[in-house]
């Protein structure tokens, strides 16, 4: 009975082991487990504003300009949230196999951002522009007014040195300038318009010292429609001569600003004609109103060239020769006169044969006479019409060869 009653102690005992071991192997088994880690990406937006900036662009010219800009721009940033958790668990176990669990979790959050910017600046200017108003040359007040008479002319050099002028607003639209010039010398008497836009035509008379027309030009009449007119003067008497200028548009006031200007080109150097044409075994015949002379300042060959005289207008100066039948004639020409209306005439026996205008340079011409057993009369001639003159206002002859 002991040994029954001790045997169901010791069974009991065990039984209450084998329990206990599998109710704490079966509290083991549902304990609780760390959860899996989570990874979030949320979006998100932030809008930036440019900081205010102030600039000075660059320019050109004369003008100082400022300026300032406001600039203006959207960021768009997105990143990615990494989140992970740590569960901590306890459990107490009682012989009962009743099981109390107590969990904490901590979590750590890593955030790591990338930010992408786009930017659009728009650009504002306020330009204020300051300049000092310098006046062209002939645009400003005329400093030699009065000088809308002989009586009042004002002097000019023979320098080549530019006056500025213009038609003085309360004056009238002549201006009267005096030069000195001397015998034998050629000078270039040069005026132009500054603002053709406004004044596009320019006359000039000179003058002798008593006041009586030599002779007129204009830029009005020249083949090229210039700016310029132009003239070389080629002075017989020493003295005092005056140009006479005008506008045809009556155009007065700063718009009506020119300049003017008068070059001595140096004496002329005369030498007869046999030597000036390179053939002494010709001889010639003058005509006309002035005679033509040999000169050694414009030629073909470097070595001078016969020139015609100087003559006013509605005058001719002419030369001619008299070759025998079939005679072949070469000869080079050129001339500078107001285009289509002073020319230089080549004719056989009274006939014209060619003529030149204008700026016409150095041309090879040939004729040759009929073979008629009779001789013929050749003959070079500067016609001028009734009014205007243009360029030197001559004609030459240089390099004259006659063979049979």
């Amino acid at each position: 009975m002991k040994k029954k009653g001790l045997f169901l102690i010791l069974t009991a005992a065990l039984c209450s082991i084998i329990f206990f071991t599998i109710s704490c192997k079966k509290a083991a088994k549902n304990s609780p487990t760390a959860p899996d880690v989570e990874t979030a990406t949320p979006a998100m937006t932030v809008t930036a504003t440019f900081p205010e900036e102030t600039f000075t662009p660059g320019i050109t010219g004369t003008a100082t300009q400022t300026a300032t800009a406001g600039d203006t721009g959207t960021y768009t940033r997105t990143w990615t949230i990494t989140q992970s958790a740590t569960i901590t668990g306890t459990a107490t176990i009682t012989q009962t196999g009743t099981i109390t669990e107590t969990a904490t979790e901590t979590s750590t959050v890593t955030e790591t951002g990338t930010i992408t910017e786009t930017a659009t600046i728009t650009q504002t200017s306020t330009i204020t522009a300051t300049y000092t108003d310098t006046p062209l040359p002939g645009t400003a007040d005329d400093p030699y007014e009065p000088d809308d008479s002989i009586a009042e002319a004002k002097s000019i050099t023979t320098d080549g040195v530019l006056q500025y002028h213009n038609f003085y607003t309360d004056g009238s639209n002549h201006d009267f300038l005096y030069f000195s010039a001397s015998a034998g010398s050629r000078y270039i008497i040069s005026a132009a318009v500054l603002y053709p836009a406004a004044m596009n035509i320019i006359d000039v008379s000179l003058r002798d010292s008593a006041g009586s027309l030599l002779t007129f030009f204009s830029n009005n009449y020249l083949d090229a429609g210039s700016d310029t007119a132009s003239y070389v003067f080629n002075c017989n008497t020493t003295g005092t001569y005056y140009l006479e200028i005008k506008n045809d548009n009556n155009i007065k006031g700063k718009d009506s600003g020119y300049n003017v200007d008068i070059k001595e080109l140096g004496a002329i150097m005369p030498t007869d004609l046999g030597t000036a044409v390179d053939n002494s075994s010709v001889v010639f015949t003058q005509g006309g109103d002035a005679a033509w002379f040999g000169q050694s300042n414009i030629s073909h060959d470097g070595d001078g060239a016969a020139q015609s005289g100087f003559i006013a207008n509605s005058r001719t100066s002419s030369m001619s020769i008299t070759v025998s039948s079939g005679a072949h004639v070469s000869f080079y020409w050129k001339v500078s006169s107001e285009y289509e209306y002073d020319f230089l005439n080549f004719y056989a026996d009274g006939d014209e044969i060619d003529q030149i205008t204008g700026e016409t340079d150095w041309e090879q011409y040939s004729y040759t006479a009929p073979s008629d057993g009779n001789t013929h009369e050749l003959k070079w001639e500067y016609l001028k019409d009734i009014s205007f003159s243009g360029g030197y206002d001559a004609g030459w002859v240089d390099d004259l060869t006659v063979t049979y």
